[in-house]
């Protein structure tokens, strides 16, 4: 079973929110830690797997499996999704982001994660093909889609497998 919400960052949210709200962390960290040491070799051993998967196929495929893999209720929020890789992608990557948010990608310094959720959120509600047009952009730059975790990178194969099947 994958525990996405157990990410460092989800985790270190909710300790800082449980935390100011006076309440003991003690069992939550210690899960909390427990979990990021196991993720390491989780997510190497993704990432290679989803290294070799896109070498044997094309963008468009990526592109379908991800859509997928983002509609299937198996993944955390398209809206979370989309910021977690504007958090940890470049500064290009956050530029294009936030262009296929209808943002101005001239306030990547100013723009925070939180407002890229809010956007995607907002946006996703309104635009039935948003998640498609991100799949197919972030199809061309596997390298970020990999800092999404294990659980997610396992879900985008598996889309991708399934016609297969």
């Amino acid at each position: 079973m994958y525990w996405w919400f157990l990410t460092p960052t989800n985790m270190s949210s909710l300790a800082f929110r449980l935390k100011t709200a006076g309440m003991n962390m003690g069992p939550l960290a210690n899960l909390f830690y427990r979990r990021k040491r196991e993720n390491t070799a989780e997510d190497a051993e993704a990432r290679t797997r989803f290294d070799a998967v896109v070498r044997s196929i094309g963008t468009q495929t990526l592109a379908a499996g991800m859509a997928a893999a983002f509609r299937s209720g198996r993944s955390p929020l398209f809206s979370e999704l989309v910021a977690q890789l504007f958090d940890q992608g470049s500064r290009l990557d956050k530029e294009l982001t936030l262009q296929l948010l209808g943002l101005p990608a001239e306030q990547v310094n100013r723009t925070s994660r939180d407002a890229v959720r809010r956007a995607a959120e907002e946006l996703e509600m309104l635009d039935t093909l948003l998640i498609e047009r991100f799949s197919a952009a972030y199809a061309q730059r596997p390298e970020w889609v990999k800092t999404l975790g294990a659980p997610v990178l396992h879900l985008v194969m598996e889309k991708i497998a399934e016609p297969y099947k």
